[in-house]
């Protein structure tokens, strides 16, 4: 009986030790996340309109080495998301509903980003709009995809940065964390740009929401033209996960400076990924028949959970342009940006067209110009090889 309540004693002594072990780390836990979450909200800003300064691809030159525009000359402008070089074929992301939230090894996003400039050398277009490109990051290895890509350039570029992704550290997703990101959208331009500015666009602002999304913006390059106008360079990265009314919030604050510049006789391209369901907005919807309803786009019925963040246009945006006589161009003969749920399987695959062009009615498009560079276009190069995304590319005059 003796033996009994001593080793009840004894028991008793070792529980409340491990209890309170537990406990103890518990608190040691809790202080560490306090820590953590008061350090990152601490550290949350907006980078706001800033003027940007622009760099150039090759060392050597300046803005004096860059061409001149000519009123009479015909351009080509590509788009290009390029998935802060993760997406290679087998990547899939964490936020529509695969695995992963950064690259699985700095190899695959060399050969991503090398793969990239490959692409811009062999298009050799006058102008490029650039998203998702890493100076430095977790999820890209660490990889300066900006250094990186000018360095391999064979022409001269005037290069303008914006920030649009800036954290010290994210934990989540907690089985693959972001980790530290430094982030934004590059444009490339062989003429000389007068100035550079980065305007920022409406984002979540509720705690913690908005310490896990981009800082959402648009730069803008001017260039002058012979006969007194501007060329704008618009480079555009709109927002994807939201229920809040962000992305219609985003689009009217585009609206006030597309009408401002409208009003002032000057010239507009604006590139990029817009997050938003174009086909089914311009050419089809989803009741159209096969002949205009591509085999690769869901119908409505067939859409998932994880799919449903691909939405049309607000029609409110879209009478806008009309209003104004702007016009959206996007690609007709492939899909710009793949579902990354899976890995790609050419024949399975969703995807959708979210990548492409608004103009002014100052600017004519070359007909049947805008186009997804493929394998048919570009030799050895194939659907969404370097990211989750297809370059488009468009020709266009100045009228």
């Amino acid at each position: 009986m003796e033996n009994t309540k001593k080793e009840t004693s004894i028991g008793m002594k070792i529980f409340k030790k491990i209890l309170i072990g537990i406990l103890s780390l518990l608190v040691v836990l809790l202080i560490v996340v306090g820590v953590y979450v008061s350090v990152i909200t601490a550290k949350y800003y907006r980078v706001g309109d800033i003027e940007l300064t622009s760099t150039y691809s090759n060392e050597n030159i300046d803005s004096t080495s860059l061409l001149m525009l000519d009123m009479n000359k015909e351009y080509q402008v590509a788009t290009y998301n390029i998935g802060f070089g993760a997406y290679s074929e087998d990547f899939t992301f964490f936020m529509d509903g695969g695995k992963s939230a950064k690259a699985k090894d700095k190899d695959s996003v060399l050969f991503n980003t090398l793969g990239v400039a490959k692409v811009l050398n062999s298009l050799d277009v006058d102008f490029a709009f650039l998203q998702e490109v890493d100076l430095s990051g977790t999820r890209s290895r660490y990889v300066d995809q900006v250094k990186l890509i000018n360095s391999k350039l064979n022409a001269n570029y005037e290069v303008t940065y914006g920030s649009n992704f800036h954290v010290p550290y994210l934990v989540y997703p907690f089985h693959d964390p972001i980790g530290k990101a430094e982030s934004g959208i590059v444009t490339l331009s062989k003429y000389a740009s007068d100035s550079a500015m980065r305007y920022e666009l409406p984002v979540d602002t509720a705690w913690p929401s908005k310490l896990f999304d981009l800082d959402r913006c648009y730069t803008v390059n001017r260039s002058s033209l012979p006969n007194g106008k501007e060329l704008l360079l618009i480079n555009v990265h709109l927002t994807a996960f939201e229920n809040k009314g962000i992305r219609e919030k985003q689009l009217a604050n585009l609206e006030i400076f597309l009408k401002s510049e409208n009003d002032k006789g000057n010239y507009i391209v604006m590139g990029g990924d817009f997050n938003h369901d174009l086909w089914v907005t311009f050419v089809g919807d989803y009741n159209s028949d096969e002949k205009y309803y591509p085999s690769w786009l869901p119908k409505k019925e067939n859409i998932t959970k994880e799919e449903e963040w691909v939405q049309v246009l607000n029609q409110d945006f879209v009478d806008f342009l009309d209003s104004i006589n702007f016009s959206f161009k996007i690609p007709l003969n492939e899909p710009t940006c793949r579902t990354s749920q899976f890995s790609y399987n050419p024949n399975t695959s969703r995807a959708w067209v979210i990548d492409g062009f608004i103009v002014s009615g100052n600017i004519k498009v070359i007909e049947d110009s805008v186009m997804v560079v493929d394998d048919s276009s570009l030799s050895g190069f194939r659907n969404f090889l370097y990211s989750d995304h297809n370059p488009v590319t468009m020709k266009f005059t100045f009228i």
